[in-house]
Order: C-alpha cells, then structure tokens, then sequence
C-alpha cells in the first residue's frame, strides 16, 4: 500500500477518535443533572417537561427528548443519554467508514488508470 494512502487512513482514524472523544466529552453531566441522575426525587421546574429540561441542559442533540417515553426523569435521562452517544458514535463510524473507502477507492481507480 502506498505511504501516501496509508498516511490518509491514519489520519482519518485519528481524526474519528478526536471527534468521537470530543462527541462524549459534550455529554458529560453537569452538577444539574447529577443531582437528577443520583436523587430520583427531583423534578424539572413548575411548568418545564422532562424533554425542556434536557434540551436546557444538552442544547446540541441528535435524538430528540422527546422521542423517549416519559417517565420518571431520572431515568429517562439515562435513557437519553445512552441512546445520543449511540447516535454520536454511530455517525462518526459511518463518516470514517465513507472517507476511508473514498481513499481507498481512489486509490483503486488512480492506479487502474496508470
């Protein structure tokens, strides 16, 4: 394999891990919803849903709050919160999988030419 493709693959693979790495570090919990998570007896402010209070917490998100049934907040938030690093993770594979197989096709088709 050529250096010069082998030198794009790794930085697209290293590319991926930073974006992923970043795509979960966005998802960490703050204090709020800590206390969510760990004391299932709170509750979102007097006129704000379970899904309000996410989108207030986490505004970039792929899975909607509201898609997830309503429940108990605490557990819908855990729930939330696997299923949108799923969907992170699960679009950074699929854009590293489409430019490692455009470098590799180009690759292919560059050296069918010659």
């Amino acid at each position: 394999m050529n250096s010069k493709i082998l030198l794009g693959l790794v930085l697209v693979a290293a590319t991926a891990a930073t974006v992923s790495y970043y795509a979960m570090a966005t998802l960490r919990m703050n204090p709020a919803v800590e206390d969510v998570v760990t004391s299932s007896q709170l509750r979102p402010a007097i006129g704000q849903t379970n899904a309000d209070f996410i989108r207030q917490n986490y505004p970039w998100h792929l899975i909607s709050p509201t898609w997830i049934h309503q429940g108990d907040l605490s557990a819908m938030l855990r729930r939330w919160l696997k299923m949108e690093r799923a969907a992170r993770l699960g679009v950074v594979a699929c854009l590293w999988l489409s430019v490692s197989g455009l470098i590799l096709w180009r690759q292919r088709r560059n050296r069918e030419k010659t």
